[in-house]
């Protein structure tokens, strides 16, 4: 009202304690980044493992987005070859990961 003294408002201490409750767990944020971090660099490395022509098409038709056609005419192979390369890569990469899981850990030697 009139001549009354302008107050901020107050935030009782005792919510204090309920806000920080509701922050999310920066440790789970952290191993979840290391994890993805390690599972990348897996990958680069067993990407390297692929024989050049499967490496080559995989990276341009999965990664690079180009259409199967476009990586055939681009490398002047036929179109089966584009589908015959990238699929032995893929089972390449799961053939990888599965030994990788079996064995229970990220390591270069996994390969």
């Amino acid at each position: 009202m009139k001549g009354e003294p302008l107050r901020k408002s107050r935030i009782p201490v005792e919510s204090w304690g309920e806000s920080q409750q509701e922050l999310p767990d920066i440790s789970t944020a952290i191993e979840n980044t290391l994890d993805a971090r390690q599972a990348l660099t897996w990958l680069q490395q067993a990407n390297t493992e692929l024989p050049l022509n499967q490496r080559q098409v995989l990276i341009w038709s999965t990664l690079e987005g180009l259409r199967q056609q476009q990586v055939a005419d681009s490398l002047k192979i036929p179109l089966n070859s584009v589908k015959t390369h990238l699929r032995r890569a893929r089972l390449s990469l799961v053939k990888a990961l599965e030994q990788r899981d079996r064995v229970g850990g990220a390591c270069d030697d996994d390969l």
